[in-house]
């Protein structure tokens, strides 16, 4: 097991039970454990992850700081704190829960369409950092290597945009 998931996880959980107890000493129990707090710290120390391999090159096939391709990249990131992915985007898709393109929140994933503008099949994905004022921040390993785009500033992913996920990050903490 990655120690640092498992400092993460500890960590969050003192700070959690140490709030519980702020509020009521005499009642904490397991299931009062704030879940959306874990969450997030997971999904901060992803996205802390892959802002640290902003700059790499693209390569295909790629998996290191060598070299990324997109879901490369997110095996790269994911790997530090939840585990293995799938290795290709279609298969990571698979892995989640679909979501409405309004719906969409800092961690989820989202999936494109490659070149072929008239194929609805997945040739690309992106992790979501921050969505503000409606504009949706994603960090992904492109051709000009890993980088952080808004989605509806970049017509070329906007026009080709298929569907986003949201992970259970506490299942996927849960297994490793």
């Amino acid at each position: 097991m990655n120690i640092r998931l498992i400092f993460t996880f500890v960590f969050s959980m003192l700070t959690v039970q140490l709030l519980a107890s702020e509020k009521d000493t005499s009642s904490f129990e397991p299931e009062q454990i704030d879940y959306c707090a874990i969450e997030g710290t997971a999904i901060d120390n992803l996205i802390d992850t892959a802002v640290t391999c902003i700059g790499t090159p693209y390569k295909y096939g790629g998996s290191s700081k060598e070299g990324f391709d997109c879901s490369g990249f997110l095996g790269f990131v994911f790997q530090s704190y939840c585990g293995d992915l799938p290795r290709s985007s279609s298969a990571i898709s698979q892995i989640g829960n679909q979501i409405e393109r309004k719906d969409i929140q800092k961690g989820d994933l989202i999936f494109f369409k490659g070149r072929n503008l008239s194929s609805n099949s997945i040739g690309h994905v992106s992790f979501v950092t921050e969505v503000c004022d409606g504009k949706i921040r994603m960090i992904h390993a492109t051709r000009r290597g890993v980088i952080e785009d808004v989605l509806e500033e970049i017509s070329y992913y906007d026009a080709r945009y298929l569907f986003a996920i949201r992970l259970d990050y506490p299942q996927i903490l849960s297994l490793y």
